[in-house]
C-alpha cells in the first residue's frame, strides 16, 4: 500500500507524501521519476527478455545508444545478460524475479520502489543482488525497499520501519522506526525485538527467568507479564 501511495497508483486516506521538501499531490505519476518492482512479476509474454527490459528503458525516455546501454547494463547487473533472447512465458520464478529489477533498473528512477525483490531467488542470487541493490543506495537512490526477511532488511538498511497491528486498532502502524543496530541493541517493543537482527530472537517467559536469576543481565527479576528476549549472538 504504501508503495502504491508513493508511485501514485493508490490515493492516500490521510496524510502527505512529501520528497526533497515537495508535497507530491498534485505531481501526476509519470512526473514522480519512481521505479516500481511487483512481488507479482507482471512481465509481456510474448516479447523476449530484452523485449521486455526495452520496454522500460523506453518508458524512461531513452532512445538510440542511450537505450541500447541502457539494457545491456540493466541485463548484466541482474545476471540476465545470458538468456536476452529467451521468451519472457517460459522464465522460472526467480529468472522474473530478476527480470522485474532489470526494468526497474533500465528506466533509470530516482525512487526505487521494491516489493519482497529477492523472495524467489536462490542464496547465490539472493548475495549478488543484496550487492546491487547496496550499489542502487550507493549511487544516491532513494530505495524503499518491503521485506519479511527481517536479516534482509538489517543488512540493507539505512532506516527500518517497523509495521504491524497495533492492540485494538484496525490495519498496520509503525511499531518503531531507526537505525537497524539501535532498534536491535534497544527494542522498544516485543514486536520490535522479533523484527529485528540477523536471526529471529528467543523469549524466555518469567517463570523460567524467575527460576534462573543469572539469566539476567542486571536485576532484579522482570514483572510477571515480562519475557527475557536473548539473541543467538
Amino acid at each position: 500500500t504504501r508503495l502504491r501511495n508513493i508511485d501514485a497508483l493508490k490515493a492516500p486516506d490521510a496524510g502527505r507524501i512529501r520528497h526533497g521538501g515537495r508535497d507530491l499531490a498534485a505531481v501526476l505519476p509519470e512526473a514522480r521519476n519512481t521505479g516500481l518492482a511487483f512481488q507479482s512479476l507482471l512481465v509481456y509474454p510474448h516479447l523476449d527478455v530484452a523485449g521486455n527490459v526495452r520496454m522500460a528503458a523506453e518508458a524512461g525516455g531513452a532512445r538510440g545508444r542511450d537505450r541500447a546501454d541502457r539494457i545491456e547494463q540493466s541485463l548484466a547487473a541482474t545476471g540476465l545478460a545470458g538468456i536476452a533472447g529467451r521468451p519472457a512465458a517460459v522464465l522460472s520464478g526467480g529468472q522474473l524475479q530478476r527480470l522485474a529489477l532489470a526494468r526497474m533498473l533500465a528506466r533509470r528512477p530516482r525512487v526505487c520502489l521494491l516489493d519482497e525483490p529477492l523472495a524467489h531467488l536462490d542464496p547465490e542470487a539472493r548475495l549478488h543482488l543484496r550487492e546491487l541493490l547496496a550499489g542502487l543506495r550507493a549511487a544516491e537512490r532513494v530505495v524503499l525497499l518491503v521485506t519479511h526477511d527481517a536479516g534482509e532488511a538489517m543488512r540493507l538498511a539505512d532506516r527500518l520501519a517497523i509495521l504491524g497491528p497495533e492492540p485494538d486498532a484496525p490495519g498496520s502502524s509503525i511499531l518503531a522506526e531507526g537505525h537497524p543496530a539501535a532498534l536491535a541493541e534497544d527494542p522498544p517493543s516485543l514486536a520490535a525485538a522479533d523484527a529485528t537482527g540477523l536471526e529471529p530472537v528467543n523469549l524466555l517467559p518469567v517463570a523460567l527467568v524467575a527460576a534462573h536469576p543469572e539469566l539476567l543481565a542486571t536485576p532484579p527479576a522482570p514483572r510477571a507479564a515480562a519475557h527475557l528476549a536473548v539473541r543467538p549472538e
